[in-house]
């Protein structure tokens, strides 16, 4: 099973697939999608029967994204608008741990943003390759009763082996990528060792400045003779403000006299007064 796409080329921005959907299958004619009460589902396209809805619109379809800019970090490998790490260190971890790893590269574990079934045989082949195993972590795992991509993405592509996605699903499963035959995918506890790869988008080239241009068409001066320095003046604010300024200054130097003085002839005053009454004391 490929990557589903709208009849009329329209790009696919929603899903509303039902619990356990889209199933995978090597009967590659389960590749039309129903819609019922509970969601979409994926069916055989000439065994089932359905009314069918038309509709037209004329809104022209959006423009394609821009081509990316920028180019991969020293070992990793550009596919598409894409960076790939295969980590030939640890080649086999559980999930989580592949998760934390691609993190702290600054990636994350193969999401679906990323995903098609180019993307999806050159992983295949190159993960058995570079890093002998036997499959590789897919960022999906099971969260909230369905498959979730770890960034989101739609889930619009899917390799699903036969009898896969089993039944019943338990809360940690994790979805891994067969290196063998077409790259097939297997729902599996997420403590389960496997290999994995880090994805992450072209990193941007550095950014360069030009030089400001002259615009001014005023023409440089060539004479020879020293330009005297215009005459440096106050303004009236400032005149104001030394003044003042002075004045508090004045003010606390009068002041401070003021009480030195009145304290000196306040001790005159106290030392008169103990002579007088040691005089009294001796002529009694």
């Amino acid at each position: 099973m490929g990557q589903f796409q709208w009849l009329d080329g329209w790009p696919v921005q929603y899903t509303n697939w039902a619990k356990g959907y889209p199933i995978g299958s090597n009967d590659v004619l389960n590749d039309c999608v129903i819609m019922t009460h509970e969601g979409w589902r994926n069916v055989n396209c000439y065994s089932n029967a359905h009314p069918t809805v038309c509709k037209i619109t004329t809104a022209p379809q959006p423009p394609p994204p821009d081509p990316p800019s920028g180019d991969c970090r020293k070992g990793w490998v550009a596919v598409d608008d894409r960076c790939f790490f295969f980590d030939t260190q640890n080649t086999e971890v559980s999930y989580l741990e592949a998760l934390i790893m691609c993190q702290q590269r600054g990636a994350n574990v193969f999401p679906a943003s990323s995903l098609s079934s180019e993307v999806n045989t050159f992983l295949q082949s190159n993960a058995r390759a570079v890093l002998d195993v036997n499959s590789i972590w897919l960022g999906l795992s099971y969260q909230d009763g369905e498959f979730q991509w770890n960034d989101g993405s739609l889930y619009s592509y899917t390799n699903w082996a036969s009898e896969h996605p089993t039944l019943p699903i338990e809360s940690n499963a994790c979805v891994q990528l067969s290196t063998e035959g077409s790259g097939q995918w297997r729902n599996i506890d997420c403590f389960i060792k496997a290999g994995y790869v880090c994805v992450a988008p072209y990193d941007n080239p550095p950014s360069t400045m030009e030089a400001p241009k002259t615009t001014s068409s005023k023409k440089p001066t060539t004479s020879s003779k020293p330009i005297p320095p215009e005459p440096y003046t106050l303004s009236m604010e400032a005149i104001i403000g030394i003044s003042v300024g002075c004045g508090a200054v004045l003010l606390i130097i009068l002041m401070s006299a003021c009480c030195y003085f009145r304290e000196k002839s306040h001790m005159k005053q106290k030392m008169y007064a103990k002579e007088r009454q040691n005089q009294y004391k001796q002529e009694i």
